[in-house]
């Protein structure tokens, strides 16, 4: 059930689900049955463009209805997503949302993981995550980035059950470094689309203390620290934006016969571009990024898949960011002053978001807003939280031309 074209040329209701004073009820929201693989279940955002999705979250302009909470029966809420179709001018049945983004959590290599519970007893991978955004782009762009959430966590599984097996059940970083590479590469040789159509792709992998961020595009990632005692984040790492003006992007490009347009200084908030010329129809197309999967015809003017990768280690975060509390004997001068962290004062989250969102949203209004809201008690208001930042970024791209949006949360210590 699609919201009223008010909604999508005013975004009305928007403003007005945050008018409505919303009060908490023992209803429980009304979750999509998740689809399980070899490798887990992956969580895949609602539209909020969807009155349904409006009315099950809460807001809503009708006074008698009260907000639905998550099911918290599990556990505490560890993850959440969810998207906004955008609107790109014409009729409002042609509006199609080319963004996609999926959680997995917990995450499992192919060989490593049943549907039965039994059979998964002494499985440590319980605590692993795969996670990402993808920015779909051009004509048919949806269709490459709804294959790349699909083919994406079953062939990193494939891979790092390959890894275990040569490893005797380790995941060697180079090895894991240059599987998400590969992969990357491969999902943009087998796109099912001609020369038009891609996406970006931001993914964070984690395994065991390891936090691997897979980054392509112009859509973000970025890991925080959340102090429980002050609820302020620090952001400890953001991946870059892959755009064309960068010095090595556009070296690349260039070396490859592309050409690359850099908006003049009277226009601070346009982007760069790699630009493409069809000489027998005299078109020409330009790219607002230097990396992508899929868009074979920018791919031969030097538009790479190879992600770039960065790799944390979630004990060093703790080690540098936690408080340690320490003792020792002082009467015994042999005594050692033996130190332990305080794991309960800090914890580690990581968010993900295409462009629509990073581009109107600061990251200091995300870690704001969605830090305290993940742990906060059983972190049943993430979702409503990233819906107020959804709602944000849509009234500052305003009401006649508005980016498809999505963004993901996910606990991760």
């Amino acid at each position: 059930m699609k919201a009223s074209a008010t909604y999508l040329y005013l975004l009305a209701p928007i403003i007005l689900w945050f008018s409505v004073s919303v009060a908490a009820s023992t209803a429980v929201l009304e979750e999509k049955e998740l689809v399980c693989f070899s490798y887990g279940c992956p969580q895949l955002p609602e539209d909020l463009i969807e009155e349904d999705v409006q009315i099950k979250l809460g807001y809503s302009d009708d006074p008698s209805t009260t907000a639905a909470l998550l099911d918290t029966s599990n556990g505490p809420i560890r993850s959440a997503t969810l998207t906004l179709t955008g609107y790109k001018g014409g009729k409002l049945a042609d509006q199609i949302n080319q963004d996609r983004a999926l959680i997995v959590a917990p995450y499992h290599e192919l060989n490593n993981w049943s549907s039965s519970s039994e059979e998964n007893e002494g499985d440590d991978s319980g605590n692993n995550i795969l996670m990402g955004v993808f920015d779909g782009h051009s004509k048919g762009g949806e269709k490459v980035s709804q294959f790349v959430i699909e083919e994406l966590p079953k062939r990193l599984a494939d891979g790092l059950s390959d890894i275990a097996a040569t490893n005797k059940g380790e995941y060697k970083e180079q090895s894991v470094r240059d599987l998400l590479n590969q992969t990357f590469v491969e999902l943009d040789r087998d796109v099912p689309v001609g020369e038009n159509g891609g996406c970006t792709a931001s993914v964070l992998l984690k395994l065991g203390p390891k936090l691997y961020v897979a980054n392509a595009g112009d859509s973000q990632t970025f890991v925080a620290i959340f102090n429980s005692v002050t609820n302020e984040s620090e952001v400890v790492y953001i991946t870059r934006e892959d755009k064309p003006n960068l010095p090595d992007e556009k070296k690349r490009v260039e070396s490859m016969g592309g050409t690359v347009y850099i908006p003049p200084p009277e226009k601070p908030n346009a982007s760069s571009r790699v630009v493409i010329y069809d000489y027998k129809t005299g078109y020409r197309s330009g790219l607002a990024m230097s990396r992508s999967i899929g868009d074979r015809a920018f791919g031969k003017k030097g538009v790479i898949p190879d992600p770039l990768i960065e790799v944390l280690d979630l004990n060093d975060l703790m080690n540098k960011h936690g408080t340690k509390e320490c003792e020792f004997d002082e009467f015994d001068e042999n005594s050692e002053e033996v130190c332990v962290m305080d794991a309960n004062e800090f914890k580690v989250y990581v968010v993900s978001g295409t462009d629509g969102m990073m581009d109107e949203v600061t990251v200091e209004e995300i870690t704001n807003l969605a830090g305290p809201k993940l742990y906060a008690d059983d972190g049943n208001d993430i979702l409503n939280a990233l819906g107020t930042l959804i709602v944000s970024s849509a009234q500052r791209w305003g009401s006649r031309y508005r980016d498809d949006i999505v963004i993901t949360v996910a606990r991760i210590a």
